[in-house]
């Protein structure tokens, strides 16, 4: 009867340890808060970049070709333009010195970068300027 004894109990610490080992890890997960953590790779990280960056791209692009046009209403709704094509070697300090000989050339320089939403100023050999009407004169 001792032997029998002896198997059982080597049975049953076995079968404990088993036990004891495949509920240790749900032991765990449960005192993480019940479920594993979440670990990002460095391909998912690109991915959920790209799914944030692109919309976001899309967006501003959309707005950049809605705001793309020529002539901006700097001067009223409704008022003509007229239009002076830029000849080489033209400069927008000329072109204002030419349209307006007597007035503060600063002034219409800065009207004509506003209207025709230049960059700096820099024109090139064919471009169309737009030019209030009272100045075509």
């Amino acid at each position: 009867m001792t032997s029998t004894a002896i198997t059982t109990g080597t049975a049953i610490t076995s079968s404990t340890a088993i036990t004891s080992t495949a509920t240790g890890s749900a032991a765990t997960r449960a005192s993480t808060g019940g479920t594993p953590r979440l670990r990002i790779t460095r391909r998912g990280r690109v991915v959920l970049g790209a799914l944030v960056v692109l919309p976001v791209a899309a967006l501003l692009a959309g707005l950049g070709l809605m705001n793309a046009g020529s002539a901006v209403a700097s001067v009223e709704p409704g008022a003509e333009l007229s239009y002076v094509t830029v000849m080489s070697g033209d400069s927008l300090w000329e072109l204002a010195e030419a349209i307006e000989p007597e007035g503060d050339t600063r002034t219409l320089v800065d009207e004509l970068v506003a209207l025709n939403r230049l960059d700096g100023g820099a024109l090139e050999a064919g471009q169309r300027i737009a030019i209030p009407a009272r100045y075509d004169s």
